[in-house]
């Protein structure tokens, strides 16, 4: 009897140590996995400033190949009156960034407007405030988005193109963040010449289309200039009664770490605004017009 009782104790032993070694072998697999997902989750693209772009730098793999579906114009109220440019775009299916179709419209004598619409879902986004004077440069197997890229033949000296700086911009999150800029001009023999100046400060973000909410955390960003800068916001609508009146926001004498956080407060009005920045080697640059709305 004591026996049997032995073998019995023997056996939920057993079953015991076996149901502990299961569980400790599954819950290592439950935390591998987990981990594997994390890695694997889509990251933001790095965005780098130390050089002009290249596409490949911002390659996009995953190319939409089906039919088109058609333009959702309910996701953009002012997109009908572009209806039928809109439409005879998407038609020829995605030509950026792997599922978008860029539609180029004019606006006047050099000057393009641009509308991206996605194929998959016909979503439209609105570049309007985007404009280019010698046209755009993209491709579908990259994020990339190149705004007056250097002619192959350089401009006559009377062509008002001359001295459009090249743009670069990366397409993310549905917006076009420009991550660079090269600044054009004529040589003593005529010849456009784009110059990539990595100290020159360069203020890369707001963009024209950006739009900054009162109260929230957004960030002025920017390429070189020196290892201490000043950031002045400008309001637009003062301007023409002075610099300093104009002045709405003064940040003095902060560490160039090439970008900057603010939240800006209710005391502020909406309207158009520009970022400036000043260094103590005397650059000021300014950055495009965007705007601020307290809603």
């Amino acid at each position: 009897m004591q026996t049997q009782k032995g073998w019995i104790i023997a056996v939920i032993i057993v079953l015991i140590v076996t149901l502990m070694w299961l569980y400790k072998g599954e819950s290592p697999t439950t935390t591998n996995t987990n981990t594997e997902t994390d890695q694997t989750k889509e990251q933001p693209t790095e965005i780098q400033t130390k050089k002009p772009p290249q596409f490949e730098d911002y390659a996009v793999t995953a190319i939409f190949s089906g039919t088109p579906t058609k333009v959702n114009y309910t996701s953009n109220p002012t997109a009908g009156k572009y209806r039928t440019r809109l439409n005879k775009g998407v038609k020829n299916g995605a030509n950026f960034a792997g599922h978008y179709s860029v539609v180029e419209i004019g606006c006047g004598s050099n000057c393009q407007n641009y509308w991206i619409i996605d194929v998959e879902n016909g979503k439209i986004f609105e570049f309007m405030q985007l404009k280019s004077q010698r046209g755009a440069t993209y491709k579908i197997n990259s994020k990339l988005f190149i705004a007056d890229k250097q002619p192959e033949i350089s401009p006559s000296a009377d062509d008002p193109t001359t001295t459009v700086p090249i743009r670069y911009f990366v397409f993310e999150n549905n917006a076009l963040k420009m991550v660079y800029r090269s600044v054009c001009s004529l040589d003593n023999q005529g010849k456009q010449v784009c110059e990539d100046k990595n100290s020159q400060a360069v203020i890369i973000q707001p963009i024209a289309n950006d739009i900054w909410k009162l109260g929230e955390t957004n960030t002025v960003r920017w390429t070189g200039g020196a290892p201490q800068v000043s950031l002045f916001l400008i309001e637009k609508s003062m301007e023409t009664t002075g610099a300093s009146v104009s002045i709405a926001e003064r940040i003095q004498n902060i560490e160039n770490t090439s970008s900057y956080d603010v939240v800006l407060m209710s005391t502020f009005k909406s309207g158009e605004y520009k970022w400036c920045l000043d260094d103590i080697e005397g650059a000021y640059v300014c950055g495009e017009y965007f705007r601020i709305e307290n809603e």
